[in-house]
C-alpha cells in the first residue's frame, strides 16, 4: 500500500481570490489574545490596540503573500519553553514543550484557515466521524456516538469489538512531502499549494529556560506546535485512514484512532477485524506514523444475556506481528467504558474524586471567603459533574445517589451549612444543577441544536420527525421515538434525547433559536423543578 492508496482526488480549488479588509478583520478579530510574545517578542495585545494604524500593511502583506505562495520565514520561527509537569526534574520526558509563534504568523494562518476549512467543509472532504479540531465537534459527540453504535449492537443481539489505537507522537512525524500530495488531491493547487509548501519548509525553532537561549534548530517533520494550521493540516494528514478499512468503523478524535465492527459470532468478529487491522497496519506505514502497541487495547462490547457465548479462550487480535492486549473497561476521551456500557466503573471514578476534592475544599474553609469557595466549587467538583453527563448520567437515578449525596455535601460546605440542611436551595443560590439536572439540561440543549443545525452531520440521521401526510402540531414541535427491544436502549441519546425534548419542553421553549437564550431559560426551568427523578 502506498500513501495515496486510499486518496479521493477533488478538482475544485476554491481558495484562489483576493485578501480584502473584512476577511482581515474577522481573522485578526477571532483570534483569542495570548500574553505570551513570540521571538520577536510583539504582543498580540499590543498589535490590537494597534490594528487601525496597522491593517493596511498588513492587508498589503498578506495579500502578496497568498498571490505569491510564500509565507515569510521570519514567521515560522518557534519559542519553545519547556513546561514541567511531574516526576524526576532531571528527566526530559517529564516536561511538555510549549510552542509560541509571532502573532502576526497566527494572523496570516487564520486567514488561511477560514479559507481551507470552508472548502473542507463545502466538499464534505473530512471523515464525518472525525470529531477534533472542527466547530460544532466535541469529545462528547464521540463519546454519544460509540455508545449509541454499541447499543444499536446490543438491539441485535450482537458483539462489537473494539480496537483503541494509540499513536506515538503523531502530530511530530507528520511527513511534509506526503501531507503536500494529500492537500493536491483535496484541490488545493497552484499558489494556494505554493504557500503550504513554503508553510512547511524551513521552519525553525529555539528552546528558551531561565533566561537562557539555544541556538535556532530546523523542523523537517511534523506539524507546526503552537500554530493555528497545525490541527487541520493533522486531520487532512489523516482523513483517509477511514478508506484503509471498508469494513471497520473508525471513531476519531485527531490522532485518538478506534475502530469498531459489530458481529453476532465471535470466530467471524476476530477472524474479519484480524484480516482488516492488516489493511490499518499498511497504512499507518505507508503514511509513516508509529503504533504504539502498550498503549493499544481491545474490548469486547456486549450485553450481560450473551456473555454465556463468549468462549473461555479468547481468540488472539493482532495488528502486524504484535498482539493486542484485551480490557474488560477502557477510558476513552476521559470517560471509561466498560464491556456493558453500565457506567460503573465511570461512575466509580467520578464518586471517587468527588470524595478526594471535599477534602479539600472542607480543609480550605476555614481559610477562605464563600466567593473564594465558589470557585473550587465549580473547578473541582462541579466539572467532575458536568463533563460528558450526557453520556454517563443517562442510567438508572440510584446507581447516582451516592454523587448526588457527594454534591449536596459539598454544596453545604460553600454555604457552611450542617448537613440536616436542605441542599435545592443552595444550588439555587450557587446557580448550579445538580447531576440529574445536569443531565436533562445536556440532553435538551443538544436536541436544540439539532433542531437549528449546529450538531456534526453525522447526527443528521439520528433523531426523526414524525411521518404524517399532513402537518400537525405535534409534527412540527416533537421528535419520533425510536423502537427499541432492551430496557437498556431508553437511556440512549437517539431514545432519551427526544423523549425529553418531547415531554419538558413546552412549544414555546422549542421554538427559541437562540442558544443562549435556550440554556437561561431551561437553566431557570430545572432549577425551579420539583421532581427531576420522574426522567430517569
Amino acid at each position: 500500500m502506498t500513501f495515496d492508496s486510499c486518496l479521493k482526488t477533488f478538482n475544485k480549488n476554491q481558495l484562489e481570490h483576493s485578501l480584502t479588509v473584512n476577511e482581515l478583520k474577522e481573522a485578526f478579530f477571532s483570534l483569542k489574545l495570548n500574553k505570551s510574545p513570540g521571538y520577536d517578542e510583539i504582543s498580540f495585545n499590543v498589535i490590537k490596540k494597534c490594528f487601525g494604524s496597522l491593517h493596511k500593511p498588513l492587508l498589503h502583506i498578506f495579500d502578496q503573500s497568498l498571490r505569491n505562495g510564500i509565507f515569510p520565514d521570519e514567521l515560522k520561527i518557534a519559542k519553545v519553553t519547556p513546561l514541567f509537569k511531574k516526576g524526576i526534574d532531571s528527566d526530559l520526558g517529564n516536561y511538555r514543550p510549549i510552542s509560541v509563534l509571532p502573532c502576526f504568523s497566527k494572523v496570516l494562518e487564520k486567514i488561511m484557515y477560514n479559507r481551507l476549512y470552508n472548502h473542507l467543509n463545502e466538499n464534505n472532504i473530512l471523515y464525518n466521524k472525525q470529531f477534533g479540531f472542527q466547530k460544532k465537534h466535541s469529545t462528547e459527540h464521540a463519546i454519544l456516538q460509540l455508545v449509541d453504535q454499541v447499543n444499536n449492537s446490543f438491539e441485535k443481539n450482537q458483539f462489537t469489538l473494539g480496537v483503541f489505537i494509540d499513536l506515538s507522537k503523531a502530530f511530530d512525524t507528520v511527513d511534509h512531502k506526503t501531507l503536500i500530495s494529500k492537500l493536491r488531491n483535496y484541490g488545493i493547487r497552484g499558489h494556494n499549494l505554493q504557500w503550504f509548501e513554503s508553510y512547511l519548509n524551513n521552519r525553525k525553532q529555539f528552546i528558551t529556560y531561565n533566561n537562557n537561549n539555544t541556538s535556532f534548530k530546523e523542523i523537517t517533520c511534523g506539524v507546526p506546535q503552537g500554530s493555528i494550521l497545525g490541527p487541520l493540516l493533522f486531520l487532512i494528514y489523516v482523513n483517509d485512514l477511514s478508506q484503509a478499512s471498508q469494513i471497520l468503523d473508525p471513531i476519531m478524535f485527531a490522532d485518538d484512532t478506534n475502530l469498531f465492527y459489530s458481529h453476532s459470532e465471535i470466530k467471524t468478529l476476530f477472524e474479519t477485524v484480524n484480516c482488516e487491522l492488516e489493511n490499518i497496519n499498511q497504512w499507518f506505514k505507508a503514511n509513516k506514523l508509529s503504533l504504539n502497541i502498550d498503549k493499544t487495547n481491545y474490548t469486547l462490547f456486549h450485553k450481560n444475556s450473551i456473555k454465556d457465548k463468549i468462549p473461555l479462550k479468547m481468540p488472539t487480535l493482532k495488528i502486524g506481528s504484535k498482539i493486542i492486549k484485551k480490557t474488560s473497561f477502557i477510558k476513552f476521551l476521559g470517560v471509561m467504558l466498560d464491556e456493558n456500557i453500565s457506567w460503573k466503573n465511570h461512575i466509580k471514578t467520578v464518586e471517587n474524586k468527588l470524595a478526594k476534592n471535599i477534602g479539600l475544599l472542607y480543609r480550605a474553609k476555614q481559610f477562605l471567603d464563600e466567593k473564594s469557595l465558589k470557585t473550587i466549587y465549580f473547578s473541582y467538583i462541579h466539572s467532575f459533574l458536568n463533563y460528558a453527563n450526557i453520556a454517563w448520567a443517562s442510567t438508572h437515578f440510584t446507581k447516582l445517589k451516592t454523587i448526588n449525596y457527594k454534591q449536596k455535601q459539598a454544596v453545604r460546605i460553600v454555604f457552611d451549612e450542617d448537613r440536616l440542611c436542605h441542599s435545592r436551595p443552595l444550588l439555587k443560590n450557587l446557580n448550579a444543577l445538580n447531576v440529574y439536572q445536569i443531565n436533562l439540561f445536556q440532553q435538551l440543549n443538544l436536541m436544540h441544536k439539532f433542531s437549528n443545525g449546529n450538531l456534526p452531520k453525522i447526527f443528521n440521521n439520528t433523531f426523526k420527525k414524525p411521518d404524517h401526510k399532513y402537518p400537525t402540531k405535534f409534527s412540527i414541535s416533537n421528535y419520533s421515538l425510536k423502537k427499541h427491544y432492551l430496557k437498556s436502549s431508553e437511556f440512549s441519546i437517539s431514545y432519551r434525547g427526544p423523549k425529553l425534548w418531547n415531554e419538558i419542553l413546552s412549544d414555546k421553549e422549542k421554538k427559541i433559536e437562540s442558544q443562549i437564550l435556550f440554556q437561561k431559560r431551561i437553566k431557570l426551568k430545572l432549577l425551579d423543578m420539583d421532581n427531576e427523578l420522574s426522567y430517569f
